[in-house]
């Protein structure tokens, strides 16, 4: 019955656009077959830089792809017996493989360390699917269509600012996963910020934590660019999710905010209870030099303690700690020893 059931559903498929043949198979096996880190990865994306620009409408198809329910149902079938091998890949994997795909046209430089000289042309003739992904993105196929087509336009950088309204609209999806794609999206084409900074500050209290970490994060991009955001940036330092005070903190060492709001925050930082929040406080504060004194007796209790059996720990922040006590206070660094 099972197989009855998937000839049928084959059956209906709507007739696609042929393939390119790269090395003597379809593109769509090179993109199902991208696993890993190893020579099918290798393979896949010299598949997919043969094909070039070539490659497009099939990747804007995949991008489109939903599921049927009938598929749906089959595929958990198809999971749930051992009798023979059901050649169906869903709708989610189709979706990934073709951000995957968008990916090598676009930022590619190197293949196993050979250098692809068209690269720069193909990032420039894939931007022209823009319009497309921008449309797909709006149409709401499915939240994993949704989701991958905002990733597809962050790997285009500023050339995909044309996609901006339409990703700043999807911060307000009522899927936090759609949202929390979109905002990286946002921080990787990172222009516009008169339309974007506000957007992503408001999104810094979002109900849900990844939304806010990214939304966090995406703002970094922006460098001072962002300093309308500082009030909401300093609001959620305070954050009860320690992922979203690291990105907080991240985004704030990347421009130099009113040091009279700012400094007592990042002073705060120095007691989190995370350590790469800490450290990236900490590489803020430097920034500050002589200004951020009122940092000097946080920074030298970090000094003194005794790190953890961690060479990530001791390689980052004590270093940093010394590094940032030398800029602020040179004679309190070399007090405590710092050379």
């Amino acid at each position: 019955m099972l197989a009855g059931v998937i000839a049928w559903q084959m059956l209906r498929l709507p007739k696609r656009e042929p393939d390119p043949i790269v090395d003597g198979k379809p593109l769509t096996y090179w993109l199902e077959h991208r696993v890993g880190s190893g020579k099918g990865s290798v393979q896949a994306e010299w598949a997919m830089l043969r094909a070039g620009t070539n490659a497009i409408p099939i990747l804007l198809r995949m991008q489109r792809q939903r599921d049927s329910l009938l598929k749906q149902s089959v595929l958990w079938l198809a999971q749930r017996q051992h009798w023979f091998k059901v050649q169906l890949v869903s709708a989610r994997e189709q979706n990934e493989a073709a951000t995957w795909g968008f990916r090598q046209l676009a930022e590619s430089r190197t293949v196993a360390g050979i250098p692809v000289p068209q690269a720069t042309k193909l990032r420039t003739v894939a931007g022209l699917a823009v319009p497309q992904l921008t449309d797909i993105y709006e149409r709401r196929v499915s939240a994993s269509s949704r989701m991958t087509a905002a990733s597809s336009l962050g790997v285009f950088g500023p050339a995909a600012q044309g996609a901006i309204p339409a990703l700043v609209r999807g911060l307000a999806d009522n899927d936090p996963f759609v949202r929390t794609f979109t905002a990286s999206a946002l921080g990787s084409i990172h222009s516009k910020p008169e339309l974007v900074v506000p957007a992503l500050a408001k999104s810094l209290t979002d109900t849900d934590g990844l939304v806010r970490g990214n939304a966090a994060f995406a703002l970094s991009y922006f460098g001072k660019e962002a300093q309308p955001a500082t009030p909401a940036l300093l609001q959620a330092a305070k954050d009860t999710n320690q992922i979203v005070r690291f990105n907080v903190f991240w985004a704030l060492k990347q421009f130099r905010a009113d040091p009279q709001i700012t400094i007592p925050v990042l002073v705060a930082g120095l007691n989190d209870s995370y350590w790469p929040t800490r450290d990236n406080a900490t590489a803020a504060l430097a920034d500050y030099g002589a200004e951020a004194k009122a940092a000097v007796p946080a920074l030298l209790r970090l000094l003194a303690t005794d790190p953890p059996r961690s060479f990530e720990y001791q390689a980052t922040e004590q270093q940093r700690v010394a590094a940032a006590l030398k800029k602020i206070d040179p004679e309190a660094a070399a007090k405590a020893g710092v050379k």
